[in-house]
């Protein structure tokens, strides 16, 4: 595959001869032939950050005022489209693992710096040696213009690479503009230097003495800006809720270093699960199986039920309680209490529009229906076909809920059946 330069300069190459444009445009389709990079897919956008699909993969990319990645060691990548040093320091006061897409840049290139930002968040954390000599930050330049090239018409190609060009050396002023000048070593203290230390080489902790007066003060400071350094602290330290906190929220993978006793301790794995789900599979699995814990778990996110042990996931309370909290988990629940009516019952009497996500057998079940529909009528919409045109059904079902007759979800050739049938009791009556 020709280096990244030559590709740009062939794109950019701006020559009146057909036969260059013939030569480019056979160049691309070549290229797109070759090149296997799925699209960046941009499903959701959220004041706070866009949802995207990467292959199989769907991940939040949050906005922030630049773009760059938090590697999951707790090190920012390279600055690829600039990162000012205030910038830098910021995410070590508050280290963040992700993505992060500047909100300001041009919507229509979103998909390209976001692709950027994975490829080179990949090779940093993967520490690809093929060529050394190369970053991580200039492979994924050379992905980015090979995604270019495939995925972006050819209008907005050369768009791109103008708007790239410009937004790294606007990025760079920026850098040189905010950066400030760092204490030298000699003028910092032997703490101060120790931190500095744990900061850039983890393992550096293992070597300071736990008798070492600030000790402590220095292991806090360290996990805040590298997490995982908590694998080279002292055993005390590893049990200290503060110091573990402090770690997990700098880096999601530094739980497992904790100790045993805050890995089972049920207040601690309620702090750590409000930071993230992905803590769960850390802590202890007896302490998994407790049903009260795990009340309280799903109370911070329902979606816990799907990776609970089985006595969790049969116990219909646990069950009925997360479906109340997300209608979804309605299908996602044990064989054995989809087919339990009774408990069904119970779900669509608490939450009637789960009845979206139960199996067939269910939405044309007239009992478990008439059950939703008597709760809320919009649950009409979310019942099998042959019972929506029953009329016969239907008939009961505005009987249970007459405010059914107001949905838009119901046939208007029902509507004025019903009311001529009104119509006639009516007189009849009279």
């Amino acid at each position: 595959m020709p280096h990244s330069s030559a590709l740009l300069s062939l794109i950019m190459a701006e020559k009146p001869a057909k036969t260059a444009a013939s030569k480019r445009k056979t160049a691309i389709d070549y290229i797109r032939k070759l090149v296997d990079f799925p699209r960046v897919k941009i499903i959701k956008e959220t004041p706070e950050a866009y949802l995207v699909k990467f292959g199989a993969e769907n991940i939040e990319v949050r906005k922030s005022d630049e773009t760059y990645f938090e590697s999951e060691s707790g090190s920012s990548g390279p600055a690829s489209h600039g990162m000012a040093l205030c910038q830098e320091i910021r995410q070590l006061l508050l280290p963040v693992n992700g993505i992060f897409q500047d909100e300001e840049a041009e919507r229509k290139f979103a998909e390209v710096m976001i692709f950027h930002e994975l490829r080179e968040k990949e090779y940093d954390e993967t520490a690809l040696e093929d060529d050394p000599d190369v970053s991580a930050h200039q492979k994924a330049v050379h992905d980015e213009i090979l995604y270019v090239l495939k995925h972006l018409p050819p209008a907005d190609q050369e768009e791109y690479f103008r708007f790239a060009d410009k937004y790294r050396k606007r990025a760079v002023k920026r850098t040189d503009k905010d950066e400030t000048p760092i204490a030298p070593p000699e003028v910092l203290s032997l703490k101060d230097r120790h931190i500095r230390n744990v900061w850039q080489y983890g393992n550096y902790l293992a070597t300071i003495p736990e008798d070492f007066e600030y000790y402590r003060e220095v292991v806090l400071a360290g996990v805040k800006l590298r997490g995982e350094a908590l694998r080279f602290a002292s055993e005390k330290m590893r049990d200290d809720e503060e110091v573990v906190l402090a770690a997990v929220t700098s880096n999601f993978g530094a739980m497992r270093y904790a100790s045993e006793r805050l890995k089972g301790d049920p207040e601690f794995a309620l702090k750590i699960l409000r930071i993230t789900s992905q803590l769960f599979p850390y802590i202890s699995g007896k302490l998994t199986e407790d049903r009260d814990f795990f009340l309280k778990v799903i109370e911070i996110n329902p979606l816990f039920l799907l990776d609970a042990k089985e006595n969790i996931k049969k116990d219909k309370g646990i069950v009925l309680r997360a479906v109340t909290l997300m209608s979804y988990l309605a299908g996602q629940i044990d064989r054995e209490l989809l087919r339990d009516r009774g408990f069904i019952l119970e779900i669509v009497s608490a939450k009637p529009l789960a009845l979206e996500f139960l199996p067939f057998e269910m939405r044309i079940n007239e009992e478990v229906v008439l059950a939703a529909i008597k709760k809320n009528a919009e649950a009409i919409q979310y019942v099998e076909a042959a019972l929506r045109v029953n009329f016969d059904f239907l008939a009961k079902a505005v009987q249970v809920n007459p405010e059914l007759l107001n949905s838009v979800y119901l046939s208007a050739d029902f509507k004025k059946w019903w009311e001529e049938v009104s119509a006639y009791y009516t007189k009849f009556e009279l």
